[in-house]
């Protein structure tokens, strides 16, 4: 099974300017190796994995517009086909070919669609601001020894803010004892009405009534990050 629990999703996976000249470059995505390199100017994406014996298809190079597998020298084209088998000419490359991904190159970033296939459903959806002219984009990669769901979890979790992070994104509201923080999900076939950056915020609330405080709080995950996003609302 690939991209288990993250199916049908367009998901940024690298910057372009982490994709220097024709590639390869391998990324992973839950769970699910894939290669992106360029075939003749065309971005092409592969599961990484060589049909033959299950070399890496990212430890190779992109020889004559397909990428070459290191171990035995198969070649495939942008649409994973089998181009080439060194010593056998008379090889039949029909049922040799690799598996493609869907991919795309938005908004200074790679996007790849997590189901395997020549075509995906819809194209990405992206903020007006990342494709403004001038648009720099910068970012920070970490990595966490935890499985990439509890990562989303912590994006959409604004309850445990003022606990762990008092000094920072937690100082408003404090939770009082009476306090109230209400959620609702909305759950969309392709993930979410589009990427966009997590944002939260949260104000105190106390009725003119003299009831108990209510956190407003709204929280929106980026299309890409899971199957379903949170929104927490009055």
């Amino acid at each position: 099974m690939h991209f288990p629990n993250f199916a049908n999703v367009w998901t940024p996976v690298a910057f372009t300017s982490e994709f220097v000249g024709d590639g390869p470059l391998g990324v992973v995505v839950a769970a699910t190796k894939v290669v992106i390199f360029r075939s003749g100017g065309r971005l092409a994406a592969l599961l990484d994995r060589c049909p033959h014996r299950g070399v890496l298809l990212s430890l190779g190079r992109v020889r004559e517009g397909c990428l070459e597998c290191p171990f035995h020298g198969w070649r495939f084209d942008a649409d994973g086909a089998c181009a080439h088998v060194p010593w056998n000419p008379d090889a039949k490359r029909d049922p040799l070919g690799a598996t493609n991904v869907p991919v795309r190159e938005l908004g200074g970033l790679l996007w790849i669609y997590t189901r395997v296939g020549p075509d995906a459903p819809y194209e990405p959806s992206l903020p007006d601001e990342l494709l403004r002219q001038g648009v720099r984009l910068s970012g920070q990669a970490f990595t966490w020894t935890a499985h990439w769901t509890r990562a989303v979890e912590n994006m959409l979790d604004d309850a445990h803010l003022p606990f762990v992070h008092p000094k920072t994104i937690g100082r408003s509201p404090k939770p009082k004892r009476d306090s109230r923080m209400d959620h609702q999900v909305e759950t969309y076939p392709w993930g979410g009405p589009g990427p966009r950056r997590s944002t939260a915020s949260c104000r105190g609330n106390r009725p003119s009534s003299g009831g108990p405080t209510r956190c407003s709080c709204v929280s929106r995950c980026p299309a890409s990050c899971s199957p379903s996003t949170s929104r927490l609302s009055p």
